[in-house]
């Protein structure tokens, strides 16, 4: 007598078959979609700000220059760059590099050759000087005015503060903001009572960084130092679950 459960050709045995493959079969689909198919996920926004506190430690100087009572435009373009270049040497003596002074707007007069009369050219230029160390006290600063002053030049045109190493402070304020900003996501989530899962975008904007302004005209007074602040903000948007 053969065995009805093993015979393939029994419709029943078929039957049993298909149903323990469909709940084997929705078993797996059930804990693949559970271990990594599930994208269910929220998001939560939070800021982070970082500040850096920094001292200007550079002078930018802008001095005058002129010659007058030259008798044509070459005399007076003559006359003019013997002057430079007296007081480059002069700076350049007292520590200052190549690389950190410049000279431009060279202007002279009359502009109409043919209306002048003699010994009445002129010329003008500008020329800039970038000082270090002037976080370190402004006497310096005044070492140097009174070098340029002394070597021929007519007047200070303006100093302005700047900082030399923007693009580290940026940075420092950069990581402050991202870890203000891990600190607050995690105390959301953990009032929320919902985890970080990881990050799906950031942005930074900068609210506030140093530009050179235009801070004395120098008359002999005093060179204050005051302490500013580098402002940068990070938005981040963390997946959660």
């Amino acid at each position: 007598m053969k065995n009805e459960n093993l015979n393939w050709r029994n419709p029943k045995t078929v039957i049993i078959l298909i149903v323990i493959l469909a709940v084997i079969g929705t078993v797996f689909v059930s804990l693949l979609r559970e271990k990594i198919m599930d994208q269910s996920f929220g998001q939560v926004t939070v800021v982070g700000q970082g500040k850096v506190a920094y001292k200007p430690d550079t002078a930018i100087v802008i001095f005058d220059v002129e010659v007058t009572n030259k008798k044509s435009s070459l005399e007076a373009l003559t006359a003019l760059d013997t002057k430079i270049t007296k007081i480059n040497e002069a700076l350049k003596k007292a520590g200052v590099t190549e690389s950190d002074i410049s000279v431009s707007n060279y202007t002279f007069s009359p502009y109409n050759e043919g209306e002048a009369q003699n010994d009445d050219y002129g010329g003008k230029t500008q020329l800039m000087v970038r000082i270090l160390g002037y976080d370190k006290g402004s006497d310096v600063v005044k070492q140097t005015i009174s070098t340029v002053l002394t070597a021929g030049a007519k007047r200070v045109f303006s100093v302005s503060l700047d900082i030399s190493n923007l693009e580290q402070l940026k940075q420092q304020a950069r990581l402050l903001a991202i870890s203000d900003a891990q600190t607050k996501a995690r105390g959301i989530a953990k009032a929320a009572d919902v985890k970080i899962k990881n990050i799906a975008n950031w942005y930074e904007s900068v609210v506030q960084v140093p530009q050179p302004v235009q801070s004395y005209s120098y008359y002999g007074g005093s060179f204050p130092i005051s302490f500013k602040e580098i402002i940068l903000e990070i938005t981040v948007n963390y997946n959660t679950r």
